[in-house]
């Protein structure tokens, strides 16, 4: 009787045990996922039901995570303002990062792959990469030597290849805070698409190109530095403007303005009904003509309309006082006649939010369709205030209503706190196993000189649902966490282990129930 009473003791025992290892598996995976960063953990706050992961670290200025047809996945590293190399890179799946392609100049926005074949945009050009190597410039002569850049390249659903350009400055002047590049480029101002007509406002400011001298320059509009406009001035259109959407054919021919009128359109992004959807960076307070409390815009791209640079933010006037900045009269209008009333956009985002590349919800992740957005933030975000407008994920329902996806447990960049998260989210791609992928430009500081942006900091994380397995394996060998697998279950998981030890214990328990009956 002792043996029977021993054997049924095993029998609970093991049920116990595998209700213990199930249920441990279970409270592991509702932690805020996998162990990663250097203090073995991630201290960014997702919704419930949601993980993060950091996949990689050590890039350097990176603005872009993409996906081939075959579901690699590559990071662009943008070479900053020319601190680092602006090169493409390839996920291992050992997470070591391959090159693919060099020698671009920075800063290198974003790339789309297809086929062995890579369209590249960086400054000033659009680049064609064949399998083999070989590489031919597209296009060429954009109008990149100032503030903004050429932008992501997206290939749209017509076959063409779509991307954004931004201004040369901040609102048409060209100014003081232009001095990054003002000494190397005097001649460099903003174009517009077509003829504009001026009201001949003129801005005065100290004139740094006559060195050893305190002279002025007055600067107008759509000018270069130290050249005034005059009441009634007509400025030309460009074939290749500034604050545009351009399309061009893969091959390189038919170049053509979509739509004009932005001030960075930073973003690019197809629906799933082929829609075109534009991320466009508003107004800064500063410069010759500074413009307070201006939001980025989130708009649907309507060919052939104009988008209110450089007289209006998010569909109004700047001359009016909501838009005072700090210090200054409120701006008042550039242009004597406006080429159309802009359209509103679909939602605003706070000023100086800075969002990157965006990505729409695919079928399985939660939220269908949603926006999702990076928020860059500001570059150097001396207050609370500021740290809180990036640092962040954000999702814009289709009503246009923005609520926060992922956030820093502190608000602002994560280096500020001594945590792990993000620093300047630049970029988001849903992946082929449904999670969503994030680019972070990672540190920048304000130092001796200036802003400082530091190598080697950059990230790409990882967001998943925790309840659903990846329908395809993750690109480059990228866990996937909250799968069985990973868990250290092995193959059966907890739920298959906790079944496991069932069905042992029942088999136990029928042998137990047979000897008794023969001792009976």
């Amino acid at each position: 009787m002792r043996a029977v009473r021993a054997a049924a003791g095993v029998a609970v025992l093991i049920l116990a045990v595998t209700f213990v290892l199930a249920l441990g598996g279970e409270r592991d995976r509702m932690v805020d996922g996998p162990v990663a960063g250097a203090r073995g953990g991630v201290d960014i706050a997702v919704p419930s039901g949601y993980q993060v992961e950091l996949v990689a670290r050590g890039l350097s200025f990176p603005t872009q995570v993409t996906f081939d047809e075959r579901g690699e996945l590559y990071i662009v590293e943008s070479g900053g303002h020319g601190e680092g190399e602006a090169r493409l890179v390839k996920l291992a799946p050992d997470r070591s990062l391959r090159p693919v392609a060099t020698g671009f100049t920075a800063p290198l926005i974003g790339v789309v792959v297809k086929e062995g074949r890579i369209w590249a945009s960086h400054r000033g050009r659009i680049t064609l990469i064949e399998p083999n190597g070989a590489r031919r410039d597209l296009v060429t002569g954009l109008p990149s030597l100032g503030d903004h850049s050429n932008n992501y390249p997206v290939l749209g659903p017509d076959g063409w290849l779509y991307f954004g350009q931004g201004t040369a400055t901040n609102s048409a002047v060209v100014g003081l805070d232009n001095l990054r590049w003002l000494k190397r480029h005097p001649g460099v101002h903003d174009r517009p698409a077509t003829d504009l007509t001026l009201v001949g406002h003129n801005f005065t400011t100290l004139n740094p190109l006559v060195p050893g001298e305190q002279t002025v320059a007055s600067t107008g509009a759509f000018s270069p530095f130290a050249i005034s406009s005059v009441p009634g001035q007509t400025v030309r259109g460009s074939v290749k403007p500034n604050g545009a959407v351009y399309r061009v054919r893969p091959d390189g021919t038919g170049l053509e303005v979509v739509a004009w009128g932005f001030r960075n359109p930073y973003g690019l992004t197809f629906d799933r009904r082929g829609f075109l959807w534009v991320y466009n960076q508003g107004y800064d307070d500063r410069g010759s003509r500074p413009v307070g409390n201006a939001p980025d815009e989130l708009h649907p791209v309507q060919s052939g309309r104009w988008y209110g640079y450089p007289d209006y933010s998010a569909g109004e006037l700047l001359a009016q006082p909501k838009f005072k900045p700090a210090a200054g009269p409120v701006p008042q209008s550039l242009l004597r006649t406006h080429p159309a009333v802009p359209p509103k956009p679909w939602a605003v985002l706070p000023p100086h939010s800075a969002g990157g590349a965006f990505d729409f919800a695919p079928a399985g992740f939660g939220y269908d369709d949603d926006f999702f957005i990076p928020l860059i933030g500001p570059l150097d975000p001396r207050t609370p205030a500021e740290r809180a407008l990036g640092a962040k994920i954000v999702r814009v329902s289709r009503n246009g209503k923005v609520s926060d996806f992922a956030v820093n447990r502190v608000p602002g960049p994560a280096s500020l706190s001594g945590l792990t998260g993000f620093e300047h989210p630049s970029c988001v791609r849903f992946g082929p196993d449904g999670a969503l992928y994030v680019t972070d430009f990672g540190v920048m500081r304000m130092g001796e000189k200036g802003l400082e942006l530091v190598p080697n900091t950059g990230t790409l994380w990882r967001i998943s649902r925790r309840s659903a397995r990846p329908a395809m394996a993750p690109p480059g060998g990228v866990s996937a966490p909250g799968a069985p697998a990973d868990e250290g279950f092995g193959p059966l998981g907890p739920v298959g282990i906790f079944a496991l030890g069932a069905l042992f214990g029942g088999l136990l328990g029928a042998s137990l129930h047979a000897t008794l009956r023969r001792r009976r």
